[in-house]
């Protein structure tokens, strides 16, 4: 008895399409489960908006042990003055840079870390010298936000390179320079 075997020409027509279409689905099927959940395959990202010196009203502190006076200040109604990445290390100055987080749904909340490197300045209660400071803080995406120094203490008034880097889950996502110099 013959066997009779489907023609090739009908194979290969019909199996390209079927592996095509399920290899479309297979792939397009996480990315809209991503895009409903409000992830991006990237994840965050910083978007500097201003950088310089500002105006600003402190208002509280926030203990924060890994700094190097136990505490960072909180501010609000930062209104930038000068754009510039040239500081003078004077008292009372105040210098930073507002961002913007995306990448994720606005209003998501999301866990950072925030490095101030600069030239060694000495606590004069401890007379130990330091380049880093660290701070975390959880911050809302899609909103502008500060972070910035201000030079209170005579001792802080270091001249040199000084710059501030944001962190998720030791990732890099922005890095501001700037130059400080006493005059």
């Amino acid at each position: 008895m013959p066997v009779i075997l489907p023609s090739l020409t009908s194979v290969i027509r019909r199996s390209p399409t079927r592996f095509m279409h399920r290899t479309i689905l297979v792939c397009l099927v996480p990315l809209m489960l991503l895009t409903l959940l409000g992830c991006a395959p990237d994840g965050p990202e910083v978007t500097i908006l201003d950088a310089g010196i500002y105006e600003l009203q402190l208002v509280g502190t926030i203990v924060e042990p890994d700094t190097a006076l136990g505490q960072w200040t909180r501010v609000q109604d930062e209104r930038l003055v000068k754009a510039t990445a040239d500081i003078p290390a004077e008292l009372g100055l105040e210098f930073g840079y507002r961002y913007t987080v995306t990448g994720l749904d606005k209003g998501t909340l999301l866990n950072l870390e925030f490095i101030l490197r600069h030239p060694p300045m000495t606590l004069p209660q401890t007379l130990t010298p330091f380049t880093e400071q660290i701070h975390k803080k959880t911050t809302r995406c899609g909103e502008p936000q500060y972070d910035g120094f201000g030079f209170e203490h005579e001792w802080e008034r270091v001249p040199g390179e000084w710059v501030f880097e944001i962190r998720h889950r030791g990732k890099t996502l922005s890095r501001q320079s700037f130059l400080v110099h006493k005059r």
